[in-house]
């Protein structure tokens, strides 16, 4: 017999919930697949120490990384660093992940989501 003063206790989840997380899994993992890359210029010697990065664009991860470009118009937007890019030799330009666009919209996600499952939240009684 169930005292009167336990906890009422929550069921499991329900059907909305449940489409909750699996949409926002699904939405992740195509942010996984084609995330946001940068080009970063870094240049470290007795003369010059730069160290600049550009933001790139979002490409499919299994196609690799985007080649860092000689010239581009797009480049040029950002306060003119194409002249990085005529200037130095491509052996200076790395292509990395933008961790920062990347994880912001993960982060996002993974609120809405936190807050939807519990809004959706029914109690046994």
């Amino acid at each position: 017999m169930k005292s009167s003063s336990t906890p009422k206790k929550y069921a499991h989840m329900n059907k909305k919930q449940l489409l909750t997380i699996w949409l926002s899994v699904i939405v992740i993992s195509a942010l996984a697949l084609i995330p946001p890359w940068q080009y970063r210029f870094k240049v470290d010697t007795e003369s010059l120490d730069l160290d600049q990065k550009v933001p790139g664009p979002y490409r499919l991860i299994l196609l690799g990384a985007p080649e860092v470009p000689v010239t581009s118009t797009r480049m040029s937007y950002y306060n003119n660093r194409q002249e990085y890019f005529q200037k130095y030799e491509r052996k200076y330009w790395k292509v990395e992940i933008d961790w920062v666009r990347f994880l912001i919209p993960i982060g996002v996600i993974v609120l809405i989501t936190s807050a939807l499952v519990i809004t959706f939240q029914t109690r046994n009684r």
